[in-house]
């Protein structure tokens, strides 16, 4: 008897040492490996574990994360390059406002968004130095998502130009996805959107020179389902609290109970203002400058977190977070060489480096976040029909370059290559657009393809 309770002691001593170096390992190792991650270089191995799962910015660390994204565009915009001079329509109300000056005809405007996200987990590390284990290869996940892109009503008032609508301002789906084990987190679930109601106001002081303002209230959920490893107890508490969390780490040490489960919902709130202008530099060309101002985000956020198979109760607990958002400042051209051909550009400029968080769920953010040009690019021939019914074609492509605010040892981007086509029909004018990013699904990375349609009508 006294045989086996010596065993059963050193095995379990055993337990709490070989976790304690894969603890070491997940404080340790993460850093020096994501530097390595996603340089064309081969996938780091250690002679530790190393927590290498969902770790691209907008959704392991701050579930209400983001790309470097506006809002909502028309399909003629997307088709583009999702610039913002573009289209003229209720759209203009966020981009810039005082582009909606120049409408001639109050405008009804529908729109309509198809996503398809992929993600591919990075591989799992296994003990370098114990024969046997293999690397874990990476596995693919997908999901596909369908939203009412955005509705308004824009119509002139003399020099006056108003637009008022409901957009999409942001999705935060993710595909149902599982990485290695010792990942964080290892499974995630999570569902979610911000949508957005603006008015927008627009002047035309002169013949050239056009201002606008609007005005925009966010607000949204999100539901989201985590597994993590019980070591992350240790990853994301207080300080404060640490002894009492080693005090619950080594009595899972002998226990079955080695995952945390927990779910989360939030409710999203905000209020963004967009202002803009326009000037008409001769025949040929407009240029445009509109700035979005930095605002926060605010979430209501309700946890519970579960321990199965360990003694440790059931958690619930909620708080509150508050994500700044950066001002974002562009600069656009649209130019006319020809009556049926269009150029438009756009350079935009992201502060994500003064942005701060207010929170107390440890999500990191911003994760040495810098500061970042955001280049796209549109071009747009117009073909005219032998018809009275179907007045033109028109005929669109562009190109997105969107490097992302977290830092590397390179600068990680994200880039996307559209196209579409448009169709004036009476009054009606039907619009659809495809949004391809022009890079491979790499490992750590997610991927995403759009289509949009859009459908207006001039009175």
């Amino acid at each position: 008897m006294k045989n086996r309770k010596l065993m059963r002691s050193i095995i379990s001593g055993l337990k709490g040492v070989a976790l304690a170096a894969i603890v070491v390992g997940v404080v340790a190792v993460p850093g020096q490996a994501r530097q390595r991650r996603g340089q064309g270089e081969p996938e780091p191995r250690t002679s530790l574990i190393a927590p290498l799962g969902m770790e691209e910015f907008a959704f392991p660390t701050l579930p209400a994360g983001g790309w470097n994204v506006m809002g909502f565009h028309s399909a003629r915009s997307v088709a583009m390059g999702e610039t913002f001079l573009s289209g003229r329509s209720p759209a203009a109300g966020i981009l810039n406002p005082g582009y909606l000056a120049g409408l001639f005809k109050p405008e009804l405007f529908l729109s309509y968004r198809y996503t398809a996200h992929s993600y591919r987990t990075l591989p799992g590390l296994a003990l370098s130095l114990m024969p046997g284990l293999e690397e874990q290869a990476p596995s693919s996940y997908k999901r596909q998502t369908g939203y009412p892109d955005g509705a308004g009503l824009a119509f002139p008032l003399g020099s006056w130009s108003i637009a008022a609508g409901y957009y999409l301002f942001q999705e935060y789906n993710v595909p149902d996805a599982s990485a290695p084990f010792l990942s964080m987190p290892n499974k995630v679930k999570q569902s979610g959107e911000m949508r957005g109601i603006h008015i927008a106001l627009a002047n035309s002081l002169t013949d050239s020179f056009s201002v606008g303002v609007s005005a925009s209230y966010l607000y949204g959920r999100i539901s989201r389902f985590e597994v993590s490893p019980i070591f992350a107890v240790l990853r994301d508490r207080n300080p404060r609290t640490l002894l009492e969390d080693l005090r619950k780490f080594v009595l899972n040490l002998v226990l079955p109970g080695m995952v945390r489960k927990e779910d989360m919902d939030m409710d999203l709130s905000g209020f963004s203002i967009n202002l803009g202008a326009t000037y008409r530099w001769g025949e040929n060309m407009l240029l445009g400058v509109s700035l979005r101002t930095p605002f926060r985000l605010s979430l209501d956020v309700n946890v519970t977190r579960a321990f199965p198979g360990s003694r440790m109760p059931e958690e619930r607990f909620s708080g509150k977070a508050r994500l700044e958002q950066p001002l974002v400042a562009t600069g656009s051209l649209l130019y006319l060489p020809t009556p049926s051909f269009s150029l438009a550009a756009d350079l935009s400029y992201w502060s994500w480096k003064y942005c701060r968080s207010d929170d107390g769920f440890r999500w990191m953010y911003p994760g040495r976040f810098e500061n970042v040009l955001k280049l796209n690019l549109g071009a747009e021939y117009a073909v005219p029909l032998p018809s009275r019914a179907v007045k033109t074609l028109a005929l669109r492509a562009g190109y997105i370059h969107d490097p992302q605010p977290y830092a590397m040892d390179e600068r990680i981007a994200r880039d996307f290559a559209t196209a579409g086509i448009g169709l004036e029909i009476g009054h009606f004018l039907f619009d659809a657009a495809a949004k391809i990013q022009i890079f491979d699904p790499d490992p750590g990375r997610f991927h995403t393809n759009a289509f949009s349609l859009s459908l207006s009508y001039e009175f």
